[in-house]
């Protein structure tokens, strides 16, 4: 279940407003929060912080799911990425590309109220992820090899690669070769 409270949309307007003949920005960004007021991945420190999302999650540490606004022109520059027969692909592959050229203006304030249901998406992302292996591997074969992200997030990205692919049999694009050693790791975890 999702609702917005009743000044959502005048928020988002609002801060929308200040960005939006400024060609450096995508979009703006509110905060999603649970029926019970908490924002969802736990309290921030701004008011507004005017970034790129990957400097918002690795730079800045914020976590949890945020709502995002987007320029119509900057998501048609983006489209996603379409594999037949898969149903799911993470929008980070997207929003990372984005990160690469504008920043958003994230503001701390309450637009989305949500629930995660037991058989949503994020409870269920494991199942997503081996059921549409080309994303997959195009999201962690992506971000294992960019520069953006830290040697730990990497080593992560590999084995993730690995524990929802290693069963894929068709073709692969080429990965480092330190990305190889993670895949036993990857295999013992691909029931996970």
């Amino acid at each position: 279940m999702s609702i917005c409270p009743t000044d959502s949309l005048q928020l988002t307007y609002d801060f929308y407003l200040q960005v939006k003949d400024d060609n450096r920005y995508a979009g703006v960004s509110g905060m999603k929060c649970y029926p019970n007021g908490k924002k969802v991945g736990g309290e921030v420190t701004f008011d507004v912080l005017d970034t790129d999302n990957v400097s918002f999650r690795e730079k800045y540490k914020v976590k949890g799911d945020v709502a995002d606004v987007f320029k119509t022109a900057v998501l048609k520059e983006f489209p996603f990425p379409e594999f037949p027969a898969e149903l799911f692909l993470t929008e980070d592959v997207v929003w990372d590309r984005i990160a690469r050229k504008y920043r958003i203006r994230f503001f701390n304030r309450n637009i989305y109220i949500c629930e995660y249901l037991p058989d949503g998406i994020s409870r269920n992302l494991s199942y997503h992820h081996r059921n549409s292996p080309q994303g997959t591997m195009l999201y962690y074969g992506t971000s294992m090899r960019d520069s953006r992200f830290g040697m730990v997030r990497h080593i992560k990205d590999a084995i993730r690669y690995w524990q929802y692919t290693c069963d894929y049999r068709g073709k692969r694009e080429r990965l480092p070769l330190w990305a190889y050693l993670f895949y036993p790791v990857g295999w013992l975890m691909r029931n996970k």
